[in-house]
């Protein structure tokens, strides 16, 4: 059994002509289509980005404003403080107290 998939490589040639050209309308006109709809969908995004800066330049001028105030307040504070006690000991970050009678939990 022989099963050929040569269409005959015949045919009008006319036909070909217009299958050809109907082929590249319509491959520019997806390409035009996909190109106008990603223009308005960056439009679209551009916007919207623009939209939530502004509706939210009071929140990051509030924002800037404490952290300026917190870097005041961090760079005025006298380190190490004075109400330490003198005795204490800070070891690896952990801080522990304790008492001078061992049989007091």
């Amino acid at each position: 059994m022989f099963i050929s998939f040569d269409p005959g490589g015949g045919g009008n040639p006319l036909a070909k002509i217009a299958a050809f050209i109907a082929s590249v309308l319509i491959l520019t006109v997806a390409l035009m289509f996909s190109f106008v709809f990603f223009s308005v969908l960056a439009v679209a995004g551009v916007a919207a980005w623009i939209y939530l800066l502004w509706k939210t330049r009071a929140i990051r001028k509030r924002a800037r404003e404490w952290v300026e105030a917190q870097k005041n307040t961090f760079e005025n504070a006298q380190w190490p403080p004075e109400s330490r006690d003198p005795g204490s000991r800070v070891i690896d970050g952990e801080a522990r107290e304790v008492p001078d009678d061992p049989s007091v939990p």
